[in-house]
């Protein structure tokens, strides 16, 4: 159609056809005249912009508020808002690729721009195989996207421990567990777990459409039978109980088998009854927790008026075990039976509802036993055990204000030997949350380490180690070869021409007992079954038959020194050559 053709439509059917434009295109329109640029400019075509081009938003900006109130008209702007910080994300993450050098500032200036960055961080993770070096983009995009959602997770218990966080919700502070395992998965975030807990209770009520009408405790016996007959509590008899991913609830929620243990049943069980009508929390119960639901005010668990006056009676269900209320007379009988000594005080502290920080740290603590006693691993997406362990030390030690001084040192040892180890990109959050808990922060070990880690970043990469004047090195970086005493495969990823290992090492392990002692060349190694890092004398290093070479056998974590296997070299591709500039 031509432009003329095109002004000759009532601006209603020009509105209409811009909603079949590419953003890209409404912009070029706006250019060629008054009426166009008026047309393209409309607000409700850049919210519909919004919603298509976005998934993920900032919290600062309340999308949802702002999608829900016709006043709002700022779209466009919003839009240049969100598109600016995708840019910036994939500058900074092309700088993390392009140079070892301050990738942890660059990947912070990705944490800052908060859920703005994660559509660009999840759109370079899927289509990194379209890129020529798609092992650094798959890697460093998931550790970008690591450091994001840790963050947004400390924030969250950050501001449950300082009173900040008013709503009194379970699932924001429990649910922030679940992204430290998140990684690259698309569901699973606090967002989701909402609307996944929504999309039950709309079940629920498509279920029974006369829910609505039943007494409170109708309501709340209902709601557990649903829950516990469409399998979406509770753990089945044929899986064991401290399996890792039963302790948490977004994996709950999003995994094919729901499975979860009673603290993360009740607490979806107790969303879904609030959600109906009902005050409901998971409870302090020892050992098992239960929830204790109550009816609206005024009334009690028949639905009839309660006498001026009269406290609310308090129902208690176990959703994990059955759909029937659990009698009082039972649970005080169990605390006399677990303590003799507990007072009537005591009794009332625990069936009385826990606060959002206890339930989080029972989780905590839950996550940690599970790591202690779980041998069975995950049935669908693998959760990383680190991960896992790290979420609970954080979780721990910035909630629970009551634990002893000697294991709340013990935490703090852990918590710092994985940011060290496995999470050196977070030294912005130990500095802010972690360091201001100790006595003298600037003095103390912790503070040391996180210097000592921004200096490495800084310094990277280190002495620049050129094939010139090292004659005795034969292996590149990128070559597989299998060991010759232990068997395992790995791939080069650095070297030096004699063992650059500290004295008490080389006498440790025996280098020089070996035939070419310390002088000769040593490597830097990824093993491919374990992940860990070795340190190989050359003479043990047997290269790999190219045809047993499966470079997609290799985990993730390639991409941190090389960016693609290049299948007519039978190498992988260096992504380090600014420390080995000839490899």
């Amino acid at each position: 159609m031509a432009q003329g053709e095109l002004e000759s439509l009532p601006d209603e059917i020009l509105r209409s056809v811009c909603f079949f434009l590419d953003w890209h295109d409404a912009i070029s329109l706006q250019s060629t005249n008054r009426r166009f640029r008026d047309v393209a400019n409309e607000h409700l075509l850049w919210k519909y912009y919004c919603q298509c081009s976005f998934r993920y938003w900032a919290v600062s900006h309340h999308i949802f508020s702002k999608l829900a109130d016709p006043s709002f008209v700022q779209w466009k702007q919003l839009f240049k808002y969100h598109h600016e910080a995708e840019i910036r994300t994939i500058s900074a993450l092309q700088g993390v690729i392009s140079s070892q050098r301050a990738r942890t500032p660059k990947i912070e200036s990705i944490v800052e721009l908060g859920y703005d960055a994660k559509d660009a961080l999840l759109q370079s993770h899927a289509r990194a195989s379209e890129s020529d070096d798609h092992l650094a983009r798959r890697y460093w995009s998931h550790v970008a996207l690591g450091c994001l959602h840790r963050s947004l997770a400390v924030q969250e218990w950050a501001a449950l421990k300082d009173g900040e966080q008013q709503d009194g919700s379970f699932e924001k502070s429990v649910g922030a567990l679940d992204l430290f395992i998140l990684d690259d998965a698309r569901e699973g975030d606090i967002d989701d777990i909402f609307q996944r807990l929504d999309d039950y209770i709309d079940a629920i009520r498509r279920a029974h459409p006369d829910i609505e009408g039943q007494s409170p405790q109708q309501k709340a016996v209902t709601t557990a039978e649903y829950l516990i007959s469409n399998n979406l509590v509770a753990i089945p008899e044929d899986r064991e109980y401290h399996n890792i991913e039963h302790n948490f609830l977004g994996r709950a929620l999003f995994s094919q088998e729901k499975n979860s243990l009673p603290i993360i049943s009740v607490i979806i069980y107790c969303y879904v009854v609030r959600q109906l009508g009902l005050s409901a929390a998971p409870c302090g119960f020892p050992l098992h927790v239960h929830a204790v639901v109550y009816p609206p005010p005024g009334v009690d668990l028949e639905g009839n008026d309660l006498p001026s006056g009269a406290d609310r009676p308090a129902l208690y269900m176990d959703p994990f075990r059955s759909s029937n209320p659990v009698p009082v007379s039972f649970l005080h009988e169990q605390l006399n039976f677990l303590a003799r000594q507990l007072t009537s005080t005591d009794h009332n502290v625990f069936l009385s509802a826990s606060t959002p920080r206890d339930i989080t740290i029972r989780c905590a603590r839950n996550i940690v036993n599970s790591l202690q006693q779980s041998t069975e691993p995950s049935s669908g997406r693998p959760i990383d055990l680190v991960s896992a362990h790290y979420a609970a030390l954080w979780a721990l030690i910035l909630l629970n204000t009551s634990i002893t001084p000697l294991r709340h040192r013990q935490h703090l040892l852990l918590l710092m030997h994985l940011f060290l180890e496995k999470f050196p990109h977070d030294a912005s959050l130990v500095e802010k949350h972690i360091l201001p808990l100790i006595e003298n922060p600037s003095l103390s070990d912790h503070a040391q380490m996180c210097h000592s880690v921004r200096k490495a970043d800084m310094d990277a990469p280190g002495r620049v180690k050129p094939r010139l004047g090292n004659a005795d090195v034969k292996f590149k970086v990128g070559q597989v070869f299998r060991h010759k005493r232990y068997g395992y495969v790995a791939v080069v990823t650095g070297w030096d021409g004699t063992c650059d290992a500290d004295e008490e090492w080389i006498l440790r392990m025996g280098v020089d007992r070996l035939d070419g002692g310390r002088r000769q060349a040593f490597y830097n190694a990824f093993v491919q079954e374990d992940k860990s890092m070795r340190y190989v004398a050359g003479e043990n290093i047997e290269p790999l038959p190219a045809h047993e070479v499966v470079p997609e056998a290799f985990p993730l974590e390639i991409g941190k020194w090389f960016k693609r296997w290049d299948d007519i070299k039978k190498v992988f591709v260096s992504n380090v050559r600014d420390e080995y500039p000839d490899d």
